[in-house]
């Protein structure tokens, strides 16, 4: 595995570790002290698996920002225009994440456990910028979103991101509900992507590894020397990858 895609893998697992950090609804200083911790780290491990120094840093600096904020000014404690500021930059940084994450996952001609690890660290931030959005529209509209049984007044992130999953998955239990249009369109939306997503990812991978099978038949058949198609694409990567 090169160095791209062990950081591919490094950067999907450090993000599923924070988003169950952030599901346990740890006190909030702790929970913003890991997020700037994380969001550097995920800025790093960016810059190693693109190469791109640039996508590393915007990165690092719209995670660091908010979590910076929310521990000055505490979300319960903050004016409305300074928690919609807050809410821009955590709307930003997974979609912004996400994007250059995918166009790295496309330029990639063999598939390698990095591409894998990466879908999947696409998959849940998308469930994190719905999650972000969310909250968004119950801080802008209070009863946009129905709370039901134990949720009812908790309204923490992590059960944004409770809803927003459940929606993605299209498991729906019913004990949080769309209150007004607006809502419904985004949960729609959420639960459309999440069903197109899984297809296209499975086409995609089936087909690139269906053309890497016949061109590593056509050069078995040139040279005489057998070579395995997915260890291969291990050692060419899936994006370049600057040097450490």
């Amino acid at each position: 595995m090169n160095a791209s895609s062990r950081a591919a893998v490094q950067l999907t697992l450090l993000v599923i570790a924070t988003f169950l950090m952030v599901a346990t609804a740890p006190p909030s200083w702790i929970q913003q002290g890991v997020n700037i911790v994380s969001s550097g780290l995920i800025g790093l491990l960016l810059y190693r698996m693109t190469g791109s120094r640039l996508d590393g840093w915007i990165v690092a600096v719209i995670g660091i920002i908010p979590a910076a904020l929310d521990l000055v000014f505490p979300w319960g404690n903050s004016a409305l225009s300074l928690n919609l500021v807050k809410e821009a930059f955590w709307l930003a940084f997974p979609l912004v994440l996400g994007m250059r994450t995918v166009v790295w996952i496309f330029r990639s001609t063999r598939i390698t456990y990095g591409e894998i690890a990466a879908a999947i660290a696409v998959y849940l931030l998308v469930g994190s910028f719905f999650a972000d959005l969310y909250q968004l529209f119950d801080l802008l509209e209070p009863g946009a979103i129905l709370w039901g049984g134990n949720f009812l007044g908790t309204r923490t992130f992590a059960d944004y991101m409770y809803f927003s999953y459940i929606t993605m998955a299209s498991v729906g239990y019913g004990d949080v509900t769309p209150g007004t249009p607006l809502v419904r369109v985004a949960v729609v939306t959420q639960a459309v992507f999440g069903l197109l997503y899984m297809a296209i990812l499975v086409a995609r991978f089936v087909s690139q590894e269906t053309s890497e099978t016949i061109i590593d038949e056509e050069r078995e058949e040139a040279t005489g020397g057998p070579r395995d198609s997915f260890e291969a694409g291990d050692a060419h990567g899936g994006g370049p990858a600057p040097g450490l």
